[in-house]
């Protein structure tokens, strides 16, 4: 596997602008804290007396984690060039609805395409048939790539038993994603279980799907639907209009 680069100096800066203008979303991740969110860049300052950015505030973060000072942070993005990046911090100063953090020496960019996952409405379905019953799951989050979904109801003590496991394979399934009071439904040929997700904050039964199949008009609806929600989550989060 290749060594990610490094974006450093005037090209750091300069990704932090591009961010800022194309309205991007990142990721935030708090290493240690079982907590991430989406967010964005609102403002970038990059000269000798300072170098901080400012990302939109998530909800309740002031109140749920208290002094920003010591904090560490994670954050992850796609660039335009389908590339995944990443970054580390760590301190903050919670100004209104605005969180200034110090720039990072660099961002790692790293040789891989990687597909943006996004939280999606609540009330998001995966149906799928297993042994010939038709089985529901909650989807958490989705991207062009895959989904994190959790197994809900049907098969017995779905609570308490591990039914899924790495290599699994569904085929002819079926996404429900609930918005304006209509259901948008997005078909996949086939997703293989590439991971199950453990921990005290998932469910039981909770595994990440990648598509390895799909018709390429419902991938061309999918990224429509995708990009279409980016648009309310940002303006229902911000109140912009983008």
């Amino acid at each position: 596997m290749r060594k990610p680069e490094k974006v450093e100096g005037k090209n750091l800066v300069n990704t932090f602008n591009t961010l800022k203008k194309d309205k991007t979303f990142i990721k935030l991740r708090l290493p240690g804290k079982d907590y991430e969110c989406l967010t964005i860049i609102t403002n970038v300052f990059a000269d000798k007396k300072k170098s901080v950015f400012m990302i939109d505030s998530p909800k309740d973060f002031q109140s749920e984690f208290g002094d920003l000072n010591e904090i560490k942070m994670h954050f992850e993005f796609t660039g335009k060039d389908n590339l995944s990046y990443s970054f580390r911090t760590s301190g903050g100063e919670i100004h209104r609805d605005e969180i200034k953090v110090k720039l990072p020496d660099f961002i790692n960019r790293e040789q891989r395409r990687k597909d943006f996952r996004l939280d999606v409405p609540p009330g998001t379905r995966l149906h799928v048939k297993i042994n010939s019953k038709l089985h529901k799951m909650t989807v958490l989050n989705v991207s062009l790539g895959g989904t994190l979904v959790a197994l809900i109801g049907t098969l017995h003590e779905s609570e308490y038993k591990q039914f899924f496991k790495i290599g699994d394979s569904f085929e002819d399934i079926e996404l429900l994603f609930p918005m304006d009071g209509k259901s948008f439904k997005s078909k996949i040929k086939k997703a293989t279980i590439v991971r199950v997700v453990k921990g005290s904050f998932k469910p039981k039964n909770c595994c990440g799907l990648q598509f390895v199949a799909i018709d390429k008009n419902e991938e061309k609806a999918l990224t429509k639907f995708i990009y279409k929600y980016q648009q309310q989550f940002l303006r229902k989060r911000i109140r912009l209009n983008l």
